[in-house]
C-alpha cells in the first residue's frame, strides 16, 4: 500500500506510522512504543482513516480559527494586574491562575495563547510604573512629602478616613470581581462619605446639612 497523494504533511505522516498495522497487521501498541505516541491516539487515527480515508487523518480545523477567542473582562483585567506585579510572574502562571478562577466561577477559561497575548499587550511603561514607585512619581511630577521623626499628624485626617471606609464598608462585604469593589467604594464616598455621614468635625452634622445651617 503507498502513500496517498493529494494530503497534507501531518496526514502523510499519520498514515506512515499506521502503515505497518495496516500493511503487516503489527499490533498497534507495538507502534506505539516504538514512537513513543499513545496507543489511544493510533486507535483514533485507525478508526478516522476507515470512516474516512486520508482525510480522516487530517488534522481538524477549529469551528472558531481565525477569530481571538474572548475571556471574560474580568478575568482579562486579572491577567492584566497580575502581569504588572513585582515580582512578574510567568504567563504560564497566569494562564494557571485564571483556569482554577474560571472553574471556581463556573464559567469558560481560555487557552494559553490568549493570556500570552495579552500579557505581551501590556505596555513595557505601564509595568514600569506599576513596579518601580520613583518612576512612576517622576512621570506624573509628585514632590515626595516627608515630615519629621515622630510626626504622626500629616497622615492623621486621610489615616481617620481610612479607618472608616474600612469599618463601615470594607469589612462588612465581599466582592466578586475588582469592578463591584471599585464601584462601591464610589458610592460610599460620593453617596455617603462627602454629602451624608456626620462628621464630628462638623459638630455631628452631614455636609449637606452643614452647608444648608451656614448658608
Amino acid at each position: 500500500m503507498t502513500s496517498p497523494g493529494f494530503a497534507s504533511s501531518k496526514a502523510i505522516a499519520r498514515f506512515h506510522l499506521l502503515q505497518p498495522h495496516l500493511e503487516e497487521d503489527i499490533p498497534l501498541a507495538c507502534i506505539a512504543a516504538e514512537c513513543g505516541i499513545a496507543e489511544r491516539t493510533l486507535r483514533r487515527w485507525l478508526a478516522a482513516w476507515r470512516a474516512n480515508g486520508i482525510q480522516g487523518l487530517e488534522r481538524a480545523r477549529r469551528s472558531d480559527a481565525g477569530n481571538r477567542r474572548m475571556l471574560d473582562p474580568d478575568l482579562e483585567g486579572l491577567v492584566r494586574s497580575m502581569a504588572i506585579r513585582r515580582p512578574r510572574p510567568t504567563a504560564a502562571a497566569i494562564h494557571r491562575k485564571i483556569q482554577a478562577e474560571a472553574k471556581a466561577r463556573g464559567i469558560a477559561g481560555t487557552s494559553y495563547s490568549v493570556v500570552a497575548s495579552i500579557v505581551r499587550g501590556v505596555k513595557p511603561a505601564r509595568i514600569a510604573l506599576a513596579t518601580d514607585a520613583a518612576a512612576y512619581r517622576d512621570q506624573h511630577g509628585f514632590k515626595v512629602s516627608m515630615s519629621g521623626k515622630g510626626n504622626c499628624y500629616d497622615n492623621s485626617m486621610v489615616e481617620t478616613f481610612f479607618k472608616s471606609i474600612k469599618a463601615e464598608l470594607i469589612w462588612r462585604n465581599k466582592w466578586d470581581t475588582r469592578r463591584q469593589a471599585e464601584g462601591a467604594i464610589f458610592q460610599y464616598i460620593n453617596g455617603f462619605y462627602n454629602p451624608r455621614r456626620r462628621h464630628s468635625s462638623l459638630g455631628g452634622k452631614s455636609p449637606l446639612a452643614f452647608e444648608r445651617k451656614a448658608a
